[in-house]
């Protein structure tokens, strides 16, 4: 009995990984194509282009669907996602701009594909709260290395605000990052790798506080240890999410197999 239990068990949890996760991956991404964009909205990202100039190279990290690629020309601009169906989705529809398909930085010797002093922008919009401390670190001496000795980051992250505490659970109940932060905490984690920054902005869109904000290169390095766990507000709202999305599935799976049925 508990050897048919366990083979039970591992076929559901294959199958959803197979079929389940795929499915889950394909409707927030829909959901956010479709609704989320749409709500939010192109002003949110008007201070990119306010720090742009024309022969600018600008390095789009986590360009997901490519929706920035309208603010820069084609020649200063380089799109790179981890995830590769989105770097196709890219390529299909962003004609001219260049899209790069990157490996995750997790390791101390992981590089970007990219020369020093290559870049004098890097764009990280909505990014950096699905990427954990210690992988945020790595990430950003990689961005030290690539950057120009002028060269910037602009970056637009959603933060929990102690004012706020029902904003602070509609993001984490909704988003899929984990690791929404304070702006402090964002700061603190910018300035361990040698970024001084400055805040640009604060916005509020579909109950998302949203914070703009430029990491300028430090003169002098002084990279501190520094770690950020997830908050209470996700550890607290995760299991919820995840209940909702395979409920959202199956109630999806049980129209269209109605629908079927009433068809034939």
């Amino acid at each position: 009995m508990k050897i048919i239990f366990n083979y039970f068990t591992i076929a559901v949890i294959r199958s959803i990984k197979l079929n389940i996760l795929p499915l889950i991956n394909h409707f927030y991404t829909l959901t956010y194509r479709c609704i989320v964009l749409p709500l939010q909205g192109k002003k949110i990202f008007n201070f990119i282009e306010s720090n742009y100039k024309i022969g600018n190279k600008v390095l789009d990290f986590g360009c997901g669907l490519g929706n920035l690629t309208n603010r820069f020309k084609n020649a200063d601009y380089t799109g790179v996602d981890i995830v590769r169906s989105r770097i196709t989705h890219c390529k299909r529809l962003r004609k001219g701009y260049k899209f790069v398909v990157i490996d995750v930085i997790a390791k101390t010797l992981d590089r970007l594909p990219f020369n020093n002093n290559s870049f004098d922008i890097i764009v990280l919009s909505l990014c950096l709260h699905h990427i954990s401390t210690e992988n945020c670190k790595l990430i950003l001496q990689e961005f030290y290395r690539i950057l120009k000795k002028d060269g910037i980051i602009l970056g637009i992250e959603p933060y929990n605000s102690g004012e706020h505490k029902i904003s602070n659970i509609w993001m984490n109940l909704v988003d899929k990052g984990d690791f929404i932060l304070t702006k402090q905490c964002y700061s603190k984690l910018l300035n361990s790798e040698g970024f001084d920054v400055e805040s640009l902005g604060l916005c509020n869109k579909v109950g998302y506080r949203l914070w703009q904000y430029k990491g300028s290169k430090s003169k002098y390095i002084e990279r501190q240890p520094i770690h950020y766990s997830k908050t209470a507000y996700r550890l607290i709202l995760k299991p919820i999410q995840i209940f909702l999305e395979i409920g959202i599935i199956y109630l999806l799976l049980l129209l269209i197999l109605f629908v079927l049925f009433t068809l034939y």
